[in-house]
């Protein structure tokens, strides 16, 4: 089984941003800026956090459908 460079810099471009957001979703919940964001809601900014947590989730949808997608290519490619 051998990568190709194309292959190989896909799996780490969205692996990266994959783990990079779900660490950011992480710290934000254990210091409380989610609860924060919340709040937002009764003064008028909650479409702010709805955009914010959207956006967040499509990108990371995203970049785990490319690591996936990637990963199941290179597993099923046909040896030559």
């Amino acid at each position: 089984m051998r990568l190709d460079k194309r292959s190989l810099m896909a799996i780490i471009v969205s692996g990266t941003v994959s783990a990079g957001i779900f660490w950011h979703a992480q710290s934000w919940h254990t210091l409380g800026k989610y609860a924060e964001m919340t709040t937002w809601i009764d003064t008028g900014k909650g479409i702010l956090a709805a955009v914010y947590s959207i956006g967040l989730m499509i990108i990371f949808a995203g970049s785990l459908a490319i690591l996936f997608g990637t990963v199941t290519d290179i597993i099923t490619r046909k040896r030559d």
